[in-house]
């Protein structure tokens, strides 16, 4: 069954939240931020208004993979450009404060994100690079190619720009990363039990770089 990648637009947003809470709800981190259940109005509603919101920013760049045997839409990747940087203003302003939502487990919600705001702030800050902020695929369709693809789309971007790249990532999606040449300088594990989650699982994202090809040794 032929994968392709195509843009997505503001029609697919509707997927692209039942994607993405599906994909992440799949792993420890939606065990950790509480995101297993079913997916609320109130929280489809926000995830929809904010990416409609990120769609009108040209530095947004979405994507979807479509399985054109299936006329279905199985994964989607939401990349950031910045050729030119961006302002410590900008930057600042990128600070992400979660909304509480009843289901929420708020100290686990302000852990992660607090985490996700300081690597950013550090590591990428006001530099030119090219960011991978969500790549999703839905489970039954996982490894199949889907993220592959999409990865090679915001790498070939960078690329052809001459951007360094910067992405988050779970254990299970690392190996994808290091193929593509990325190389992690962060690493953050969490006890599920130091947020009132039965059990000895953890949760891990770590933070990996990718050098320009102008940079690189040959």
């Amino acid at each position: 069954m032929p994968l392709v990648i195509e843009p997505a637009t503001e029609a697919d947003l509707s997927d692209y939240v039942d994607i993405q809470h599906a994909a992440f709800a799949d792993g420890e981190v939606g065990l950790l931020l509480n995101s297993r259940g079913p997916l609320t109005e109130a929280r489809r509603k926000m995830y929809h208004e904010r990416s409609l919101n990120d769609m009108k920013n040209p530095t947004y760049h979405y994507i979807k993979c479509v399985d054109t045997d299936l006329n279905k839409t199985i994964g989607f990747g939401k990349w950031r450009i910045h050729p030119n940087g961006r302002t410590q203003q900008e930057v600042d302003d990128s600070w992400y404060t979660p909304t509480p939502q009843p289901e929420s487990n708020v100290k686990a919600e302000h852990d992660f994100f607090m985490y996700l705001n300081e690597s950013r702030r550090d590591y990428m800050g006001t530099k030119p690079v090219v960011f991978l902020h969500v790549m999703v695929t839905l489970p039954e369709h996982q490894g199949r190619g889907a993220g592959r693809m999409m990865m090679k789309w915001g790498v070939d971007e960078a690329d052809r720009l001459g951007l360094d790249a910067y992405v988050e990532s779970s254990e299970a999606g690392r190996r994808l990363y290091e193929s593509f040449g990325f190389k992690m300088l962060k690493e953050r594990i969490w006890k599920l039990a130091d947020y009132g989650i039965p059990g000895d699982l953890t949760a891990t994202n770590a933070i990996l770089w990718r050098d320009a090809p102008s940079k690189k040794v040959v």
